[in-house]
């Protein structure tokens, strides 16, 4: 389905564009959308409204840089986006990094050879800044972050960080965003939240879908996998919901400060 015509008209007005890869990354932010409209295009579903007295766009992209990129591609070409916030879930790097704190990096890369990295803009950094210190339910990090193409399980993190111990998180779309932004020269800001520490095993990714379970009719071999599917499960809801609660301070600072 397309955007009809007086959305499209409403668009050419500035709007803040808030982007996560999965309906729960973005769930509790869609859940204060105000006179939502949805459209799809793809895998990628659209929400305009408003959030928090600021026109907003919700774009939920998928997982993994193929969708994300696909997902601001087709952005309408009208709208014009004051500032981007990129959420989502990430795999902390650092020992002290616990469920659902929060990592905003000032800088992403890629891990890939030669590849470019991003640097958010010192006016965002602030922005992020003066909502952390009053954020204090938990944890916020500013360290750099790297986007992989596969989910990091323990090993990989702990090689990473040996590599790379500035790295404060891992995920798999935020140098893509900051990509696509910085080519535009629109302020934009990531913001992290950790759903798997450091040294947590990650079961098999096929094990999270619960339509697999309900197909293979909960059989006994990978039962020994249902802690950590319900760990990390938990983790992601504490997660999504710490990167609401500060994206709703966020919105308030970005109107104090009449950004």
């Amino acid at each position: 389905m397309e955007v009809n015509r007086d959305v499209m008209n409403d668009l050419i007005r500035e709007v803040i564009c808030i982007c996560g890869a999965t309906p729960q990354e973005i769930f509790w932010i869609k859940r204060g959308l105000i006179g939502k409209t949805i459209w799809e295009k793809g895998r990628s579903i659209y929400y305009y409204g408003s959030y928090m007295g600021k026109r907003a766009l919700l774009v939920q992209s998928g997982i993994g840089g193929k969708n994300i990129r696909r997902s601001l591609r087709n952005l309408p070409k009208e709208l014009k986006i004051r500032l981007a916030l990129n959420i989502g879930c990430a795999g902390s790097l650092m020992p002290y990094m616990k469920i659902a704190h929060l990592n905003i990096p000032p800088q992403v890369r890629l891990r890939e050879k030669d590849a470019a990295s991003f640097n958010t803009g010192k006016e965002m950094l602030a922005l992020a800044c003066s909502t952390a210190g009053s954020f204090r339910a938990s944890k916020v990090s500013f360290l750099p972050s790297m986007t992989v193409k596969s989910a990091f399980d323990r090993e990989d993190k702990i090689a990473l960080h040996r590599e790379s111990p500035d790295l404060g998180c891992v995920d798999m779309e935020s140098y893509y965003f900051a990509s696509f932004f910085s080519l535009l020269d629109i302020p934009y800001l990531i913001i992290r939240s950790v759903s798997d520490t450091w040294n947590f095993k990650l079961p098999p990714l096929t094990y999270l879908n619960p339509f697999w379970w309900k197909r293979h009719h909960l059989i006994p071999r990978p039962i020994d996998q249902v802690p950590n599917v319900l760990r990390l499960q938990f983790a992601v809801i504490f997660a999504c919901y710490a990167n609401q609660r500060f994206v709703s301070r966020l919105m308030n600072v970005i109107k104090s400060w009449g950004y």
